[in-house]
Parts: structure tokens; C-alpha cells; sequence
């Protein structure tokens, strides 16, 4: 397992398989590391740039030659307790949220584009303020 912050993810084509349609995307690490992942929503989360992430790196060959696929690392669900999504995880869960939340609101012309980061926040702050209530 490794850990590296996400510097570039880039879309590079969708395939089908037996299992249905992947969405393949470049993956490069600021540790040098680099790979393709497999998603199967082209709205992938897995790897955001700029966060931290944990995931194995594995070489695969074909025709064509060698490549690295990257492979998201999973926590494991314990039971008994039940799941609870690390802070660090739970913070760039709400941050996505916000930001599309703020993206949606430009695209129906209640806020304007340049505001896009500012709403975000607040709403950040707002969620946050709110799950402290429970």
C-alpha cells in the first residue's frame, strides 16, 4: 500500500467489458507514481487532485506492453460498531458536495461563477455546524 497526494487525473476513454462500461482515467502521483483506474462511473471519486490517497500500484503486460494500474486501497467495514468515515474522509466528502452544490447553483443563475468558491465555503460551514448538533 502506498500514499501520495493526486497531482493530475485525466479522462482517457471508456470501454466495455464483460461486467459492463469502464470509464479509464490516467492517474499521476506526486511521488512520481502514475497509472491507469478503472471506474465505473465516469464521475469517478476515488482519486481527487490535491487530497491524499492510499492505493497499490500493480504492472500489468499485454500486446502492447507494460502499464501500471492504480487500484484505490478500501477500509474495511467492521462490524458490531457499525462504519464511521474517517474525519480527513468525512471533510473532502462535504467539500465535494459543496462545490457541486455551488456549480448547481450557477448552472440554474442564482449565484455568479466568480462566487463559486465563497458559496462553497459557506455551505461547508454550514453542513459542518450541523452535523455537530447531533
Amino acid at each position: 500500500m502506498k500514499t501520495a497526494k493526486v497531482d493530475l487525473v485525466t479522462f482517457k476513454k471508456d470501454f466495455t467489458s464483460q461486467y459492463g462500461t469502464f470509464y479509464s482515467f490516467e492517474v499521476k502521483f506526486n511521488n512520481g507514481d502514475t497509472g491507469f483506474y478503472n471506474s465505473k462511473t465516469k464521475d469517478q471519486s476515488k482519486f481527487i487532485v490535491g487530497v491524499e490517497a492510499e492505493y497499490e500500484l500493480e504492472t500489468k503486460t499485454n500486446d502492447k506492453g507494460s502499464f501500471n494500474l492504480v487500484k484505490p486501497v478500501v477500509a474495511q467495514k467492521s462490524f458490531g460498531g457499525g462504519f464511521k468515515a474517517a474525519p480527513k474522509n468525512e471533510n473532502i466528502i462535504i467539500a465535494q458536495s459543496s462545490i457541486k452544490a455551488s456549480v448547481e447553483l450557477i448552472c440554474v443563475g442564482k449565484i455568479d461563477i466568480k462566487d463559486l468558491f465563497t458559496t462553497a465555503e459557506k455551505i461547508m460551514i454550514w453542513v459542518k455546524e450541523k452535523g455537530k448538533q447531533e
